[in-house]
C-alpha cells in the first residue's frame, strides 16, 4: 500500500507541477492574467482550509466503518474528470464564455487535488506501527522531491507535448493511480496505529487543542523545502567564482540528493526519534543557508548541496509523522490536513518572505 501511496503522490507531484507550468500561458492565451493573484490567493486558501475540512469529514467517515477510500476516490474521479475537462477547454477558441469555463475549471481542479490528497496521506500511520513511520514516509518524500528534482527534463516535456495532451494524460494517471491505491488498501491488512491507546479523553481534548501544532509543521516543512529548492542553490550559483553553475543545476542537485538520502536516512530517524531528528533537520537546513554565501568553488557549493538535500530528506521523514503523533490515531485525516494546510500556508508565506 505504501508504493500505492507513492504513486498516487508522484502523479500529485507532477500535476501540480503541470499547473505551475501552463497556468501563466493559459492565462495570458485566454486574455485572463488580471486573475493570476486572485488564483494565487484562492489556491493558498483553498488549500489551508479545505485539506484539515476534508481530512476530518475522512475521519468521520472512518469513524462510521465506511472507510477512507471511497472519499479518496471520490476526489481522485474528480480530479480526473477536471484534468480531462480542462483539455478540452483549452483546445477550443479563447473567446466569450468559454474563458469564463476555463477559469472555473481551474478552480474546481485545484480544489479536487487538495480534497485528495488529506484522506490519501490519513491511510499512511495504519501502514505501519509508530515507530515505523519514518520509514514507510520515505517512499511519499522521493515520489515528491525526485520530480522537482528533475524538473528541467519534466518542463522540456511539459512544453513539447502541449497542453492538452497534459492534461488528458494526467486526469488518466490521476484515476488510474487512485483505483491502484483503492486494490491496494483492499488487500492490505492495516496495522492499528497505537497513538490513540496512550490516555483517556482528557487526553484526547488536551491533544485537540495543540492540533495548531501540525500545522506549524507544516508551515515549517514548506519553507525548509523552499529553502532546499530556491534559496541556498541561488545563494551558492550568486557566490561561486569559478564556472558559475546555473540555480537550476544546484536545485536538482540539492533535490536529487534529498531523493536518495530519504529510505537511508529513515532508520536513523527511527533510531534518534521523530522530534530529535526533526530539530536536526532544522539546524542543519539553517546551517546550510549561512553557509552558502561562503562557498567560492563548485567542490564546496556541491557539498553545501548535498547536504542541505541530506536535511530536507530527514526533515520530511519526520515532519509528517510528527504531525501524526499530536492527535490520536482516529484523528489521523485530521492531522494529515492540518499538515497539509500548513504547507499551503507556509509556501505562500515563503513566496511573499522571498520576494
Amino acid at each position: 500500500m505504501v508504493y500505492a501511496l507513492a504513486g498516487l503522490q508522484a502523479v500529485v507531484t507532477l500535476g501540480w507541477m503541470a499547473y505551475a507550468y501552463f497556468q501563466p500561458i493559459l492565462l495570458d492565451r485566454f486574455g485572463l492574467t488580471a486573475f493570476t493573484g486572485p488564483l494565487a490567493l484562492y489556491l493558498g486558501l483553498a488549500g489551508t482550509t479545505l485539506a484539515p475540512f476534508v481530512g476530518a469529514l475522512g475521519d468521520r467517515v472512518a469513524q462510521r466503518n465506511a472507510g477512507r477510500v471511497p472519499l479518496i476516490v471520490a476526489g481522485g474521479l474528480l480530479a480526473g474528470v477536471t484534468f480531462v475537462a480542462v483539455a478540452s477547454t483549452v483546445s477550443a477558441s479563447p473567446v466569450g464564455s468559454v474563458r469564463w469555463l476555463l477559469l472555473a475549471l481551474i478552480a474546481l481542479w485545484i480544489a479536487a487535488m487538495t480534497v485528495l490528497q488529506a484522506p490519501a496521506l490519513s491511510l499512511l500511520p495504519g501502514s505501519a506501527n509508530e515507530q515505523r513511520w519514518p520509514i514507510v514516509t520515505s517512499p511519499l518524500v522521493v515520489a515528491t522531491v525526485l520530480p522537482v528534482a528533475l524538473w528541467p527534463v519534466v518542463r522540456n516535456a511539459l512544453g513539447q507535448l502541449g497542453g492538452p495532451p497534459v492534461f488528458f494524460a494526467g486526469g488518466v494517471a490521476v484515476v488510474a493511480a487512485v483505483l491502484a491505491l483503492r486494490r491496494a488498501v483492499s488487500t492490505t491488512s492495516l496495522a492499528t496505529a497505537n497513538t490513540g491507546s496512550k490516555g483517556a479523553d482528557t487526553v484526547a481534548q488536551v491533544r485537540l487543542m495543540l492540533a495548531a501544532l501540525a500545522f506549524v509543521l507544516g508551515g515549517i516543512s514548506a519553507f525548509v523545502t523552499r529553502l532546499a529548492a530556491e534559496v541556498v542553490p541561488g545563494l551558492l550559483a550568486v557566490n561561486v567564482t569559478s564556472s558559475q553553475p546555473p540555480t537550476e543545476l544546484l536545485s536538482a542537485m540539492t533535490m536529487g540528493a534529498s531523493a536518495i538520502f530519504a529510505p537511508s536516512l529513515a532508520p536513523v530517524a527511527v533510531a534518534a526519534g521523530n522530534r530529535t531528528s526533526l530539530i536536526v533537520s532544522v539546524i542543519g537546513a539553517v546551517l546550510c543557508v549561512a553557509a552558502a554565501p561562503l562557498c567560492g568553488s563548485v567542490l564546496t557549493a556541491a557539498a553545501v548541496a548535498v547536504v542541505m538535500g541530506a536535511a530536507l530528506a530527514m526533515h520530511l521523514d519526520c515532519a509528517l509523522p510528527c504531525a501524526f503523533e499530536v492527535l490520536p490515531s482516529r484523528r489521523c485525516g485530521l492531522s494529515a490536513g492540518l499538515y497539509l494546510g500548513g504547507i499551503f500556508a507556509g509556501s505562500q508565506l515563503a513566496l511573499l518572505w522571498m520576494s
